[in-house]
Formats: structure tokens, C-alpha cells, sequence
């Protein structure tokens, strides 16, 4: 089970959206440094023995650790429940603030490690929480189904919610006149329409009554996200294990892989399948390249592709005071 959580975080760092770096472990059963906009430690246990062995557990994880995000993995029983909640509620009185980061996988019981077909299910098992309770929960922004829904059922011109989100994730967007010139358009109803919905999602921040635009952690982790896709489309036959379980996670369909130029096609010949939601993420990102000249995939080597993006966070720091950016869309581990 140890082993397993490190190479499931190995695994996810492979699709290039995040990095991850194990650190010294001392008395934890793993640790890491997770990298996206910033740099988290992370220190996990794993405990699988009795109750007692559980208090203490959490204890080291609560009070010794300084990681901002602590994971314990334990078995799923009445018991381990009990202590679980008995711990936690003793801490909360002590110190509140300690279970600010703290996360936990309470897995099936029965696990045997000598059966090959339960070691399997066991991983994917493993790597499923991983993705949905730990990076969407704290690395990835928060991004969630109901946000993708609300960029994929924006209309619009082809490629145009993608080209703005682009564009203010690069730097501060000031005034409507400026964006629609580096855009290109005139257009000016379907370029505030975009600005609107993706501040209603929060892809966008912007303070009440003022300007500029502000990337917050969510719209940037789907232009990175929006970008992978699109690599994969045009250089794999099938989506990679754990982009396969970012899609499951946002409710988008994974069973088949649409190539890049088959989406060309498909827009050419006006036989996009409005319900696909796919298609339509892969849409906005091509045609983002080609009718608004921002290119998702500017920059990637292909041999050596990176999809975690650089921010240049000097260029917002004094946006908004104290903070490059509001504290609740920089980091909220609960």
C-alpha cells in the first residue's frame, strides 16, 4: 500500500500537469512536494493495524507535521472510524487550525497484498481517491463538473472562451478595448458574454465594481488540462490511464479518444454533436489557435512536454493588496 501511493503519485506526475518530488520521509510512510502554482509538502500514513496504532498515527500527522497537506490512509471499519472521529474531535478542541489540510482514504478491508488480481484493483482503487479527494481537492484549483459544464454549454464563436481565458491567464486584462484588440474582433456583446461566464465559474476573478481580470488556479488548471488533451489527441490512439480518470472525474466520456484532425473534420463538415462535451473542449482549444492566434500548445516539447504552465505572478502581485491574488482562490485546504 505504501509503495502503491507513491507510484500512483509518480503515475499522475507523468501526464505533466503537476509535479511531484519525494522528499524525506523520516517517521511518515511517504512524502513529497507537489508542484503546480505552488509548492506543497505532503506527508502520508498509512495505517492498517489496530486502533491504537490509528491515535497515534494522527497525532504524528496533526501536531508533528508542518506539511500543509497531510494524508492518512486507513481501513474501512467500524472501528478505525470511531478512533478516527474521537481523534479528530480531541484535536479540534485543542487547535482548530491543524485539520486545515488534512485528508483521509478509508479503504476496503480484506485487502490481500499476495493476490494478484486484488494488488490491481486495490491501485486503481487507490489512484481514483488520489485523483478525486486529494488533487482535485487541493492542487487543481477545485475544478469540478459543474464548472466544465458551464464553459462547454457557453456558445460563441469557435475558440473564443478559450482565447480570453488565454489571454488573462498571461496578464492583467485592464479594459474590454484592449483585449478585443489582441483578440482581433470587434465583437464586443460576444467578448463580454465570455468575460461574464467565466467569472461566474471561476475561471475568472475580478473585484466587485473594479478591473483587471485575474487567473485564479481553476481557470489555469483547465487551460493546462485543455492543453493535454490536445497533445494526446493528435500524438496517442487512446487517452493515457490517468487523463482517463481526470475525465471520469468531470463527468466527460472517456471510452474513446477523438483525434485532432478528426475534430477538424467534423467542425468542417458542421456534424459536431452539440451533446459531446468533448469534442467541444477540443474544439475551443484548436480553433483558439487558429481564428484568435492563442496556441495552447506554444511552447510544449514534444519530446519532453511540461503542461504545468508558468505564471509569472510579479505581474499581478500588486493587483490586489496583500496578495497576488484573494486568498480563497490562491490555496483552501479544508
Amino acid at each position: 500500500m505504501k509503495t502503491q501511493l507513491g507510484d500512483s503519485m509518480q503515475a499522475f506526475a507523468r501526464t505533466g500537469l503537476l509535479g511531484v518530488t519525494e522528499a524525506n520521509r523520516g517517521r511518515y510512510d511517504y512524502a513529497c512536494s507537489l508542484e503546480r502554482d505552488f509548492v506543497r509538502a505532503m506527508d502520508a500514513q498509512v495505517c492498517w493495524g489496530n486502533s491504537a496504532g490509528l491515535a497515534k498515527d494522527i497525532h504524528h500527522l496533526l501536531v508533528a507535521s508542518e506539511a500543509p497537506i497531510r494524508l492518512l490512509v486507513l481501513r474501512n471499519t467500524v472501528a478505525a472510524h470511531r478512533q478516527l472521529e474521537e481523534s479528530l474531535a480531541d484535536h479540534g478542541k485543542r487547535d482548530p487550525s491543524r485539520l486545515t489540510g488534512f485528508r483521509y482514504f478509508a479503504l476496503p478491508v480484506g485487502f490481500d497484498a499476495d493476490k494478484e488480481d486484488l494488488r490491481d484493483w486495490m491501485a486503481d482503487h487507490l489512484r481514483q481517491r488520489l485523483c478525486a479527494d486529494l488533487l482535485f481537492g487541493t492542487i487543481f484549483g477545485r475544478l469540478a463538473a459543474r464548472d466544465l459544464r458551464a464553459f462547454v454549454n457557453h456558445g460563441g464563436p469557435f475558440g473564443l472562451k478559450c482565447a480570453v481565458l488565454g489571454l488573462c491567464a498571461r496578464h492583467p486584462i485592464y479594459a474590454m478595448g484592449s483585449l478585443m484588440t489582441q483578440l482581433g474582433t470587434k465583437s464586443n456583446s460576444s467578448v463580454r458574454e465570455v468575460l461574464v461566464m467565466l467569472t461566474s465559474a471561476g475561471f475568472l476573478y475580478q473585484m466587485p465594481h473594479q478591473q483587471p481580470w485575474l487567473p485564479t488556479l481553476k481557470g489555469r488548471f483547465l487551460l493546462d488540462l485543455l492543453t493535454r488533451l490536445l497533445f494526446e489527441s493528435e500524438t496517442r490512439s487512446e487517452w493515457s490511464p490517468e487523463i482517463r480518470l481526470i475525465l471520469n472525474h468531470l463527468n466527460i466520456p472517456s471510452d474513446k479518444l477523438r483525434r485532432a484532425a478528426e475534430i477538424q473534420e467534423l467542425l468542417a463538415s458542421r456534424q459536431l454533436d452539440p451533446r459531446d462535451s468533448l469534442v467541444d473542449l477540443l474544439c475551443s482549444a484548436i480553433w483558439s489557435g487558429i481564428y484568435f492566434d492563442v496556441d495552447l500548445r506554444k511552447g510544449i516539447d514534444a519530446d519532453h512536454p511540461v503542461f504545468r504552465s508558468e505564471l509569472d505572478w510579479s505581474k499581478f502581485e500588486n493587483l490586489v493588496p496583500g496578495s497576488p491574488l484573494p486568498a480563497a482562490q490562491l490555496m483552501e485546504l479544508d
